[in-house]
């Protein structure tokens, strides 16, 4: 038992950061077109788009801050 093998842990959630970043920053940017786009008189949600916009803020918050 003297010759283990050692293994790297695998870190899935650095490998996946920058998607999740990309990911919620594209929601972002969703969310604020669908708040403009409602403002101009097109039938888009108006609150889809407010809720949108403050869940993926907060969600890229929490990713930078866990980044820190």
């Amino acid at each position: 038992m003297a010759d283990r093998d050692t293994y790297e842990k695998e870190n899935t959630a650095a490998d996946t950061w920058g998607i999740r970043l990309y990911i919620g920053i594209l929601l972002f940017v969703g969310g604020l077109l669908t708040v403009y786009q409602s403002t101009t008189g097109t039938e888009a949600p108006f609150w889809v788009g407010v809720a949108v916009t403050v869940g993926s803020a907060v969600y890229v918050g929490r990713l930078l801050r866990a980044a820190i």
